[in-house]
């Protein structure tokens, strides 16, 4: 009679559904349902990281500190990817002040074969979670008296390409990235800029 009354008290029944919450044996009134927390992939931990920063102002040089407040395209996926790997995102043999350097040095992961440098649904498909997606000119864009130190990474139909902003592909087409455009870090739609730039990714895994 005890375990039935038990099972209706803690047993739930609806049109096609039970559910059923576990009673602790009487001999171990301490038993309590094993909690099983699943670990969150690297991409999810960047990607959750870049979407709590939905809204810092963009700030040029932006690192998030005292000294360089707010973030800026680089910033965003230093401070993102830094924190996922457990790394130091001022690291400066790593994270690099230069797209070329930071692809040399793995920081953001090894080139992703995409099918096209277009923005276009193929070239997004071929694009994960996580990925740093790079947006290409075919200029250099780098300061007075660091022209020679900023590398081309690509080369499109015979022209030397130069990364002109830097971003994070979230999943479903969007991007995360502290936007010039915006004047804060927000998530938008990568084909947003299908007729502006043509792009380069790195994935790290």
């Amino acid at each position: 009679m005890k375990k039935t009354l038990e099972l209706l008290l803690t047993t739930l029944i609806l049109p096609g559904i039970v559910l059923a919450a576990p009673i602790p044996e009487s001999n171990n009134p301490k038993s309590e349902p094993t909690t099983i927390v699943q670990k969150q992939s690297k991409q999810d931990q960047i990607i959750n990281y870049a979407r709590s920063k939905i809204g810092t102002p963009y700030i040029w040089e932006g690192r998030l500190t005292n000294k360089f407040p707010g973030l800026d395209c680089l910033g965003l996926p230093y401070r993102a990817f830094s924190t996922a790997h457990n790394e130091k995102w001022y690291n400066t043999s790593k994270y690099t002040f230069t797209a070329f350097d930071n692809i040399e040095s793995g920081a953001l992961g090894d080139l992703v074969d995409l099918p096209s440098p277009n923005i276009d649904s193929t070239t997004t498909d071929a694009l994960k979670k996580g990925d740093a997606v790079y947006f290409l000119v075919d200029f250099n864009m780098a300061v007075p008296g660091m022209e020679e130190e900023n590398i081309p990474i690509d080369t499109i139909a015979g022209k030397p390409q130069w990364s002109y902003h830097l971003t994070i592909y979230s999943g479903n087409g969007n991007i995360i990235h502290a936007s010039p455009w915006a004047g804060e870090v927000v998530e938008e739609p990568l084909s947003n800029f299908k007729d502006e730039f043509q792009i380069l990714a790195t994935r790290r895994k």
